[in-house]
């Protein structure tokens, strides 16, 4: 069975992995992600590859922050590394890395790998949202991935949350009124911890969610809450795109307290405008996949997107 190296560029680590062509991981690890440089990065990469050479690597594959050509490599952005922004890694890389190559948005292969052997296998028409840091997404559409003209289809993080408001940045990206604020798990842990009069950086949606099953109040109050919010939020995208089923994945999404909140208020907000609405409300799922995920994805898109 052939080998591939998978690599999955994060904003704290660079997780790496050797999968077989089946997505299975045979191994894996992880190295800080480095903000040095360009150089630096690509020689992390390059000792990536040194660690699973003697394992007969097949193909070198990688899933990465920012908007992505990647049928070329191409990076337009790069998220929070900026130095990879308008860079082809594909090329830089031939020199240092003797293997066919690959690149896909991290939140485009998290959702291929559901596609491929989770909660979009069998579904015609679907999206996943990634509840973190952020509001990742993407958009799966007749079975297939769906990237848009210019490759940003699924960026739900940058809808604006606030009309009055629109995109005002001006007192940093973390106000604005985004969904990426707004609905991020970060978002919802500094509301709970100011409620309580905590310290915000010490609160986590694994504390949050364990006071919350323990009942209480507050913690309660805010889950509630931001399931509204985000129930408002998917109740507007499926006006829009009319899918059958919503996948949602993030470290929350283990969490069974968030899927009952959630679905209550879904169909809350349905049976209000239920009279005036041809919006049918799509099913509501936990991803399959975990921290594996973009991983898997990147292998898939080699394989069955590529070609390889």
């Amino acid at each position: 069975m052939n080998h591939y190296i998978a690599v999955d560029v994060g904003g704290t680590a660079i997780k790496h992995a050797l999968l077989d062509e089946e997505g299975n991981l045979i191994k894996q690890g992880d190295l800080p992600t480095p903000y040095e440089s360009l150089e630096v990065f690509l020689d992390t990469l390059q000792l990536i590859y040194a660690l699973y050479e003697k394992d007969d690597p097949k193909a070198f594959v990688m899933s990465a922050p920012g908007r992505i050509d990647s049928s070329k490599g191409y990076f337009f952005t790069g998220g929070s590394l900026t130095y990879i922004s308008e860079f082809n890694i594909q090329e830089a890389l031939k020199e240092r890395i003797p293997l066919p190559f690959s690149l896909e948005n991290d939140g485009k292969a998290a959702a291929l790998a559901e596609l491929w052997k989770g909660s979009m296998k069998d579904v015609e028409h679907g999206a996943v949202l990634t509840l973190g840091t952020g509001v990742g997404g993407a958009l799966i559409i007749h079975h297939q991935l769906y990237r848009g003209r210019h490759f940003s289809a699924g960026e739900f993080s940058f809808v604006s949350a606030d009309f009055e408001a629109g995109y005002d940045i001006s007192e940093g990206f973390f106000q604005a009124k985004l969904w990426a604020t707004l609905g991020s798990v970060k978002s919802l842990c500094m509301k709970y911890a100011m409620m309580k009069n905590e310290d915000p950086e010490t609160m986590n949606g694994r504390i949050l969610f364990e006071r919350a099953n323990a009942h209480e109040v507050e913690a309660k109050a805010c889950i509630e809450q931001y399931c509204r919010d985000l129930a408002i939020a998917i109740y507007s995208l499926q006006a829009i795109i009319d899918v059958e089923r919503i996948a949602i994945g993030g470290g929350i999404s283990k969490q069974e307290l968030l899927f009952t909140c959630l679905k209550e208020q879904m169909q809350k907000q349905f049976v209000s405008i239920a009279p005036f609405s041809a919006v049918i409300l799509p099913e509501i799922v936990a991803c399959e996949f975990s921290s594996e995920a973009n991983l898997v994805g990147a292998l898939y898109h080699y394989l069955y997107e590529i070609g390889g």
